[in-house]
């Protein structure tokens, strides 16, 4: 088995079709498709077994169906983890759907480098893939690369620690597993591996497509997410600082936390505890390394601190006044 592709899932009745269609529609040999069913109280899983029920029974041989009560992305990517086949493992959330070359694409890479990571473009969309945003992310000349500083650097300061875009091989998740109960999962185990690898495959090619949601619960700041939002910046703030007392290549990370951390604490009226934050970020500052900095925000905000992010929200709260005015 060469690839396994892992779809948590849970609450996606309206998108789940779009999703396994989009794998089936390609599906080849030496693929296995990992369906986990996240304690879904809806009718996805009895979706996901009547398109399958449909194929003949090599490609029925290809899904494995895993059910657990409800505990989150998580623990479900995990527990799916434990039980691939493949060399490499792949994620797809189950409203997004795949590009029509995603399989032929990666096992072809696999197949003719072996590479440690497989790197790779995505779009987002509403309602239709034909309306598709592409979305800038770094991603070097196309090829095989020995991961160097200047990849490394390039690659934390764009910030774009998606599962979805990377195709990892399975033996890096033998000692890492996503944290559990926290967002930003993505950023702390990803990061991490991405510092282990000896070489990346960027492919410039979009093979994934990401349907964005207004409401979804990491842009949601009411209610009982506000705590959860709270503790998860916290908690990969904390992750973060011990690494980069040993890895400067996260510097980045933990600028630009400390920012959204900043940024959540003014939007909920958190104005003390913001400027306590501020004040921490200042007397962890000997951590950085500005070299490994490259982006402008980033740097504005190390060099020029409080007044920086005061004026950047100004600047934000005049926008919106104006467009309010409109």
């Amino acid at each position: 088995m060469k690839l396994s592709l892992i779809v948590p899932v849970y609450m996606v009745e309206k998108y789940i079709e779009d999703c396994i269609t989009s794998i089936i529609s390609q599906l080849v040999d030496y693929v296995e498709i990992i369906l986990i069913n996240d304690g879904t109280t809806d009718c996805s899983m009895e979706i996901i077994r009547e398109k399958i029920r449909g194929l003949n029974e090599e490609k029925r041989n290809q899904f494995v169906l895993i059910d657990q009560v409800n505990q989150g992305q998580s623990v479900a990517r995990n527990n799916a983890i434990e039980k691939a086949k493949g060399e490499y493992i792949g994620f797809i959330d189950s409203d997004d759907v795949i590009a029509g070359n995603y399989f032929e694409n990666i096992l072809n890479i696999i197949e003719n480098y072996k590479p440690d990571i497989i790197r790779f473009k995505y779009a987002t969309f509403s309602c239709s893939i034909n309306e598709s945003i592409p979305q800038n992310i770094f991603l070097a000349t196309e090829g095989l690369k020995e991961v160097n500083n200047e990849i490394l650097i390039n690659i934390f300061n764009d910030m774009a620690w998606f599962s979805f875009i990377n195709i990892i091989k399975k033996s890096f998740f033998d000692l890492n597993k996503y944290p559990v109960g926290v967002y930003f999962e993505d950023v702390n185990l990803i990061s991490k591996i991405f510092t282990k690898a000896r070489n990346i495959y960027f492919l410039n090619e979009t093979l994934y497509f990401y349907r964005f949601h207004q409401s979804s619960s990491i842009r949601n700041v009411s209610g009982n997410n506000v705590l959860k939002l709270i503790n998860s910046h916290k908690d990969i703030l904390k992750e973060v600082e011990i690494r980069l007392k040993k890895e400067k290549i996260y510097s980045s990370i933990f600028v630009a936390f400390s920012i959204s951390y900043f940024n959540l604490l003014i939007k909920t009226g958190q104005f003390n505890n913001a400027l306590r934050q501020h004040f921490i970020f200042k007397t962890h500052k000997k951590n950085i390394d500005i070299k490994y900095v490259n982006n402008k925000i980033y740097i504005n905000y190390y060099y020029f601190g409080l007044v920086n992010l005061l004026f950047a929200n100004i600047v934000k709260l005049l926008n919106y006044m104006k467009m309010k005015k409109k």
